[in-house]
């Protein structure tokens, strides 16, 4: 498996992060930024949709209890 910390910027492998609790963020953002991902945040399903073409994640983590949008509508629409 390759390390993401040897990837050019551009090859970092990039995951979605979308959840409601920005404390749940820092968490991850604490064990993985350091192993060299490339981390987006964002708070809703709404958001994500609507970013979701430029961001071109390789994974997504996603909350499955959030307002508005839960997750599995969220999943379902992407």
């Amino acid at each position: 498996m390759t390390n993401p910390q040897n990837q050019p910027d551009h090859k970092k492998p990039r995951i979605l992060i979308i959840d409601d609790e920005e404390s749940i963020f820092e968490v991850i953002e604490g064990l993985l930024l350091r192993e060299g991902y490339d981390l987006t945040y964002v708070s809703s399903g709404k958001e994500a949709l609507n970013q979701i073409e430029e961001i071109q994640p390789d994974v997504i983590l996603l909350d499955l209890m959030m307002p508005e949008m839960d997750g599995l509508e969220t999943c379902q629409q992407i």
